[in-house]
């Protein structure tokens, strides 16, 4: 039941991100683009192992892709939270939005502020707009949902 409610939060919170966005494809190097004209999260075999491969050698984007996997096709809750995790904390902004969104959904706002505040600041150096402003979208929702609770305690 836990892993069920989890999966449904990240669903949502990724759901206005993530369905605009198209499964990165590798280029020879290895290296991961966007562009691919699969809007699947589902990685094959051999796609699953290169990733896993990649995210723990330390390749932050990989990470988010690996989570997203775990999220959207396997529905492993665990290893969707550990490698999103893994991947905010190597600086992906997209991985610190989602962490963000999910501290918030779970009233742990301070968390949720220090992850949003992150993803704003990194997407923003990065060029990513749309999850740049997600960010700021949650953390408003959020400054507004401190006061609430704040005037009625």
């Amino acid at each position: 039941m836990k892993a069920t409610v989890l999966v449904l939060a990240f669903v949502g919170c990724f759901f206005s991100l993530s369905c605009h966005r198209e499964r990165p494809e590798k280029t020879p190097e290895g290296t991961l683009r966007s562009g691919s004209i699969s809007k699947t999260y589902r990685l094959s075999a051999t796609e699953l192992k290169d990733t896993r491969k990649r995210a723990e050698a330390g390749d932050a984007e990989a990470a988010y892709w690996l989570s997203m996997h775990y999220l959207m096709a396997d529905r492993n809750a665990a290893e969707h939270k550990r490698w999103l995790e893994y991947s905010a904390r190597a600086g992906y902004g997209r991985a610190q939005y989602g962490m963000g969104y999910f501290c918030f959904s779970y009233h742990r706002y301070d968390d949720a502020d220090h992850w949003l505040r992150l993803a704003v600041e990194t997407t923003r150096k990065n060029g990513d707009k749309e999850t740049e402003q997600l960010a700021v979208e949650v953390l408003e929702e959020l400054k507004s949902r401190q006061n609430i609770e704040g005037r009625e305690r």
